[in-house]
């Protein structure tokens, strides 16, 4: 029978149960797509983005501007969020209109349902009865290894 290294095997079990459960920081931040009226180059873009880090909002991560669909993508940095009025007020502040805001993530910030609000409280009540099933087993097989090697 082939030997495997046990606290190696416990680590990967542990690590792959946090990515499965959603615990370990998520790597695709929140991005949100906002089709403007009023573009005609490349410098009407840079006249919002001028406007956002005017405004000292340090949620986007990336700005991207796609003058042929006329839509302006934010990527924002893991765990921050804009709401819809604050980047409707930048670009207004840059003298356009914003035809369409357009999110990709489950959660919209402030817009969140009651359902999904108690969607994401049992999801999070399961993220935590999970973690602490995953200390128990590494507690009892840290004590059972020890326990072994008394006798």
């Amino acid at each position: 029978m082939k030997k495997i290294n046990l606290n190696l095997f416990k680590q990967s079990l542990y690590t792959a149960t946090l990515i499965l459960f959603g615990l370990l920081p998520a790597y695709s931040a929140e991005q949100i797509k906002v089709k403007v009226n009023g573009f005609v180059c490349s410098l009407c873009g840079q006249g919002v983005e001028k406007q956002f880090k005017k405004k000292g909002n340090d949620a986007v991560s990336k700005f991207e501007v796609d003058m042929d669909s006329k839509i302006v993508t934010l990527t924002l940095k893991e765990g921050k969020q804009l709401d819809d009025a604050f980047i409707q007020k930048a670009i207004a502040d840059a003298g356009y209109s914003v035809e369409e805001i357009m999110r990709d993530s489950k959660t919209k910030g402030s817009d969140l349902s009651s359902a999904k609000k108690e969607q994401k409280h049992k999801n999070q009540k399961k993220k935590k009865e999970a973690v602490k099933k995953i200390e128990k087993m590494k507690h009892d097989q840290t004590h059972e290894h020890r326990h072994d090697h008394e006798h």
